[in-house]
């Protein structure tokens, strides 16, 4: 019983804990407003240092940059509208803000195309397993028909039900994780940008 107050307690304090940094406005990165059923992340670009990827001739974002993103979209509320708080250092043009966002937002442009890719190729191995399986099913029923070897039965049955599982597995299990995940990037890709100036 102790083991379980705890638990509760500890659980209790950290819901609270991270409320306190959920709601907190001058907090760095992320904030959410209950109100407007908001959520922010804030990024700030105060110098040119370290942002755009190494060897990719200013063509690439730094990675840590989406890591960053990807990290702070877990405690985004699912219900929640998603904007980015964007702070530029008064050394950055519009031209340049303006490919940053681009960049930003051609980041997971290219991971929905991915994510569309595997989806498709999940639903291609599936289909192939599925055949495979009805395949080896046929196999076993006519080595039951035959009344053939009561172990080969057995082999051709287990064979046939794991190719038919795996089946099912991509194409409702894999695909469904794989559908979220490309959700949460679309989510990303089309969140409003605001833009704000670093006042030093």
């Amino acid at each position: 019983m102790k083991k379980r107050n705890i638990i509760k307690n500890t659980l209790r304090e950290v819901n609270s804990k991270f409320d306190d940094v959920k709601y907190n406005k001058n907090l760095d990165c992320f904030y959410e407003d209950d109100y407007l059923k908001k959520s922010f992340i804030n990024l700030e670009f105060v110098n040119r240092e370290n942002l755009y990827a190494s060897f990719s001739n200013q063509n690439a974002l730094n990675n840590e940059l989406f890591e960053l993103v990807e990290n702070l979209y877990r405690f985004v509320s699912p219900s929640y509208q998603l904007e980015f708080n964007f702070l530029y250092a008064n050394e950055f043009s519009s031209k340049e803000r303006e490919k940053i966002e681009d960049l930003f937002r051609l980041h997971f442009a290219l991971l929905i195309i991915d994510k569309n890719k595997k989806i498709r190729r999940n639903y291609l191995v599936a289909i192939i397993l599925l055949i495979v399986g009805a395949l080896i099913y046929i196999g076993y029923g006519l080595l039951e028909y035959f009344n053939m070897n009561f172990l080969f039965q057995g082999i051709f049955e287990i064979f046939a039900w794991v190719f038919i599982w795996e089946s099912c597995d991509f194409f409702f299990l894999t695909n469904m994780e794989t559908k979220i995940e490309r959700l949460n990037l679309i989510k990303i890709y089309k969140a409003k940008i605001n833009r704000s100036e670093k006042n030093d």
